[in-house]
């Protein structure tokens, strides 16, 4: 009979679906992991960037600024053409987050050196 014909060729058409949505997946995910190696603070789990985050964003974009071509990043417009508040802005964000990774130097130095004093105090055991 043909009924066991057209089952063959169901199954068939089937598997060539289901290899071909596969195959299709894999790429989007070799493509999604190539982005995001490049670009890795759109892997972030957080609701606001980190600071290393922000920095290496800002990296990034940078250097894609300075590429020759269009400025056009896969999967987006081409960058607008930029003025020279453009530029300030972005380099009074670079400045906010230089002197706040500073501080933060500082904050984390000072309080090494308020651990190492209170663990040299004789008779004094650290706070924790």
């Amino acid at each position: 009979m043909q009924i066991g014909r057209w089952v063959k060729y169901a199954r068939a058409r089937l598997n060539a679906s289901v290899r071909q949505g596969s195959d299709r997946l894999d790429e989007l995910e070799a493509r999604q992991q190539a982005e995001l190696a490049e670009r890795p603070w759109l892997a972030a789990a957080g609701e606001a960037p980190t600071l290393d985050e922000a920095k290496a964003r800002l990296a990034w974009e940078a250097e894609h600024r300075r590429r020759p071509g269009d400025g056009s990043v896969e999967g987006q417009a081409p960058a607008p053409e930029r003025d020279a508040a453009d530029d300030a802005e972005l380099a009074a964000a670079k400045l906010v987050l230089d002197q706040r990774e500073q501080a933060a130097k500082e904050r984390l130095e000072q309080m090494r050196r308020e651990l190492k004093a209170a663990t040299d105090e004789p008779g004094r055991r650290p706070p924790g």
